[in-house]
């Protein structure tokens, strides 16, 4: 049995241009956060409410982050300064 593919975005909710536009939504979203020293708080996307939640390392830069529904906690998609991620992406720390 062959390994599926990775997947970028939930294909319930977005196509894959959405999901490329949603994660530049989220990167200009970020971007402004940081300069106003504020949270990105959430997003619309269709007829829900998505939260933008990130990930920064010790220096203060981005390393991840996650656009999920508010209702129902669906992870749309995953994503860092150089694009999509797997939705399954690994863990940002090593134990």
């Amino acid at each position: 049995m062959s390994p599926r593919a990775p997947q970028f975005f939930d294909a319930d909710l977005l196509n894959k241009r959405e999901a490329g536009d949603f994660w530049r939504r989220c990167m200009k979203v970020i971007d402004v956060a940081n300069k106003h020293k504020q949270t990105p708080g959430t997003l619309h996307v269709k007829h829900m409410h998505a939260e933008l939640v990130t990930l920064y390392d010790n220096r203060g830069r981005l390393v991840r982050f996650w656009l999920r529904t508010v209702v129902g906690n669906r992870l749309l998609i995953v994503g860092n300064r150089d694009g999509l991620l797997p939705l399954d992406v690994e863990p940002v720390h090593v134990r």
